[in-house]
């Protein structure tokens, strides 16, 4: 009697062209399987390539336990898990392509420049951004600054006017 297994998580340190070949080869001979990354980070936009290679979802490879139990539930019924410290990239990302924004590679937002991005669309301070998203303020200055430049924006109200233009966030 042979058991398929009903989730296969992939652990990497870097996501790689084989990692997603591997897994469009698993989901073709096994399309029972759930697929589900872990690893220390991902951008968005390699997860979004792993999910159109069939992956079901991301979670850090430093989550604890009871967030694996709860992907694996969620995986099985049908349902994507990804933490939500990487949620708002990706869905910055599928924002970007759905309305034909196609910019530079470059200039593209990461995950967390997207979730500093959010945050200033809702009238949030650095300071307030720092202790919400649990960071340093240095660091999100560096992010607010990334934005400005990526944006091609003067100042955080044109960043985010620019934003809300293009779908990328909503009030």
């Amino acid at each position: 009697m042979r058991c398929t297994p009903e989730i296969l998580l992939m652990t990497f340190s870097t996501l790689t062209d084989s990692h997603l070949s591997f897994i469009s080869q698993v989901r073709k001979n096994f399309p029972e399987i759930h697929v589900i990354l872990t690893g220390m980070s991902v951008e968005a936009e390699e997860l979004l390539s792993a999910v159109e290679h069939g992956a079901f979802g991301f979670l850090s490879s430093d989550a604890c336990a009871r967030d694996f139990e709860a992907a694996f539930k969620q995986a099985l019924s049908g349902e994507t898990p990804i933490m939500s410290e990487i949620a708002g990239g990706l869905l910055f990302h599928a924002l970007m392509q759905l309305n034909g924004v196609d910019r530079d590679p470059e200039l593209a937002l990461s995950a967390r420049e997207y979730e500093v991005l959010q945050r200033m669309a809702h009238g949030m301070s650095n300071k307030e951004i720092a202790a919400d998203l649990k960071i340093q303020l240095g660091t999100v200055k560096a992010h607010v600054s990334n934005v400005l430049r990526k944006l091609g924006a003067a100042d955080r109200t044109q960043a985010v006017v620019k934003a809300i233009r293009e779908g990328l966030v909503e009030l």
